[in-house]
Order: structure tokens, then C-alpha cells, then sequence
């Protein structure tokens, strides 16, 4: 008997920690994990009252077992996503924003850019660190492709 609660709570933790894991490297957001932890309370929480109920109260050594496992499931959840989280990061870091002396023809200087796009060049800044405007930095300098610009054709 020993072994098999042995064995299924092997079972048990590995797959919190699979999941924890495939949610957060497929979604690469938190969101799953939070979803999954509050529908593993909501059950356990179904599960617990009805036996309250039957039980007549006598189950309060049992449930605080149950609680003790749920807590240890909701670690290997979250350890899981945050082994998950770091391989996605590492997957889909950002490319190095340096520019190549060779290409630097197709590109604008920001405050050059900024003026003819009509923004800030915080604002375009920010868009080249957030990906939004493909550009890089140059001998200390920020430049933005040719290609962001908006050709008005009026």
C-alpha cells in the first residue's frame, strides 16, 4: 500500500511540474498557471465540503493532510513555471540592437526620424527597445530604419 501512494505521489508532482512548465513555456504569460491554481482550489474546495458533511467533521485530520498536499502541488506548479519562464526567455531573447557600419546607409538618426514621423524621440526610443521599430544603436547613436517610415502619398 505504501508503494502505491508512494508511486502516485511521484506521479502526482511530476505532472504539477510538467504543467506548470508546458503552461507557461507555451503561453510564455502567467495567466494559465493562476487559472490552473484557482480551478485546483475550486475542486479541492468540492471535494472537501461534501466530506465535511458525510463525515460529520471527522475528516479534519484527513483535510489537513489534503491541505498539506495541495500546498506542496501549488510549489511544484509554480517551480515548474518558473524553470518554464526561464527557457522561454532564453529561447526568444532579443537580438542585439548594434548596428553594422556596412548597413548604416538604410537608417535614420533618431532625431531625424522623430521630426519627419511628427513623434518624440523618447517615444521612437521606446519603440526601437520594445521591438515595435526595427533599429539599433550606432557609435553611441540610436537609428531607426528606412523602412518605418510612413510614405504619405496625398
Amino acid at each position: 500500500m505504501m508503494d502505491f501512494v508512494f508511486d502516485l505521489t511521484i506521479y502526482v508532482l511530476t505532472a504539477a511540474f510538467i504543467s506548470g512548465f508546458l503552461i507557461t513555456v507555451l503561453t510564455s504569460s502567467g495567466r494559465g498557471i493562476k487559472i490552473l491554481l484557482i480551478v485546483l482550489s475550486v475542486l479541492f474546495t468540492l471535494i472537501v465540503i461534501p466530506g465535511f458533511i458525510v463525515t460529520r467533521g471527522l475528516l479534519i485530520f484527513l483535510i489537513l493532510q489534503l491541505i498539506s498536499m495541495l500546498i506542496i502541488i501549488f510549489m511544484f506548479i509554480i517551480i515548474g513555471a518558473v524553470t518554464g519562464a526561464g527557457i522561454y526567455s532564453l529561447i526568444h531573447k532579443k537580438k542585439s540592437k548594434n548596428l553594422d557600419k556596412n548597413l548604416i546607409h538604410e537608417y535614420l538618426s533618431l532625431g531625424e526620424f522623430s521630426e519627419k514621423e511628427g513623434i518624440t524621440e523618447q517615444r521612437a526610443l521606446s519603440r526601437i527597445k520594445s521591438g515595435y521599430y526595427h533599429g539599433g544603436i550606432y557609435a553611441g547613436n540610436w537609428y531607426v530604419h528606412n523602412s518605418e517610415l510612413i510614405v504619405d502619398v496625398s
